[in-house]
């Protein structure tokens, strides 16, 4: 750290480099991460605004790289802006690279019900005035931006439901509204038996408020004992309106699901 060079504005100019570094969210069921880190950027003369130029991550399989800066007023909350992107990293180590102040109760699920597979072609923009945080204001659309592209990736739906894997779709944020993709996906039962997803959407708005319910329309197919299976797991539990076993039926079926999802226990 040291004075900016002569010809640049006047204030002062930093690089700071970990090579060593261990990431270790408490909350987190990943695998602690080692990473290689790098910051630098300027400091305004009158030490209102810290900028960082350059923004880097490095895990060995992927990195997050961007800009960032912090803008100081007395009596206030300091003001973000960050902009963060990721060409191609595992699911695993962006999750523990996923700064806990953006979007917290999207990260929650993530942490909770996202495993495996890689992200691609990822954009994160943060945008908040100085004095904002601590007010208990949610982010809106205006301040928090992202989108995630996600292929080979597990994830849970609700209750006792099989897991869906292999799945490919996007992850799209706007403040507080979550909007997930998929294109495709496979559930596999304990059975054997498989179901075919696709074209599914999930929209969970005002993920800050709970009860956390997510508005689900998927696309369906598969064998008809294999549907049957999928529909006897809580919170569907066909039993409860019609006696009907896997094996009562054949053929192929095909067909859309729509259903409102609790994504939190206990509802």
């Amino acid at each position: 750290i040291g004075p900016r060079p002569a010809g640049q504005p006047p204030g002062y100019r930093y690089e700071l480099v970990s090579r060593g570094s261990l990431m270790a969210p408490g909350d987190s069921s990943e695998p602690d991460l080692p990473a290689m880190m790098s910051i630098s950027g300027g400091i305004d003369p009158d030490g209102r605004r810290i900028s960082a130029d350059q923004l880097g991550i490095a895990t060995g399989q992927g990195e997050v790289f961007g800009t960032a800066g912090l803008l100081l007023e007395p009596g206030k909350t300091p003001g973000v802006d960050l902009s963060l992107a990721v060409n191609r990293m595992p699911v695993g180590h962006a999750k523990t690279i996923w700064p806990w102040f953006v979007a917290p109760g999207a990260r929650r699920w993530a942490m909770q019900h996202v495993f495996g597979g890689v992200l691609e072609n990822t954009q994160i923009r943060l945008d908040a005035e100085p004095g904002f945080f601590g007010q208990g204001v949610p982010l809106d659309a205006e301040r928090l931006e992202a989108t995630f592209h996600l292929s080979g990736t597990r994830f849970d739906v609700a209750g006792a439901i099989p897991p869906v894997r292999d799945a490919v779709g996007t992850v799209a944020l706007k403040g507080m509204d979550i909007d997930i993709g998929l294109a495709s996906g496979t559930v596999y039962m304990p059975s054997g038996r498989t179901v075919a997803a696709q074209g599914g959407t999930l929209a969970i708005r005002d993920a800050n408020v709970t009860p956390l319910i997510g508005d689900l329309d998927m696309d369906l197919a598969g064998s008809a004992d294999a549907i049957v299976e999928l529909a006897s797991y809580d919170p569907i539990d066909v039993s409860r309106f019609i006696e009907l076993a896997p094996g009562d039926l054949s053929g192929a079926v095909s067909g859309k699901v729509k259903a409102l999802v609790p994504l939190q226990a206990g509802i």
